[in-house]
């Protein structure tokens, strides 16, 4: 996994917008799943690594 990396270098990376990252990490957006595989591929993580933390806190609606 890529740690230590600017929201510009995580953008520049991914090919996903600083400003999407930004929401994304304010909770202002949850991203779609093109974006999400964007971020895991740039982060060198799975999905699953990456989204765990995102929907663990989730009360929500889908069941497993």
């Amino acid at each position: 996994m890529r740690s230590g990396l600017t929201i510009e270098q995580l953008s520049e990376l991914s090919g996903v917008s600083r400003q999407t990252i930004l929401n994304i990490g304010s909770g202002k957006h949850f991203g779609d799943l093109k974006t999400w595989l964007k971020l895991s591929r740039a982060l060198d993580v799975s999905l699953d690594q990456l989204l765990a933390e995102v929907w663990s806190g989730d009360s929500g609606s889908a069941s497993k």
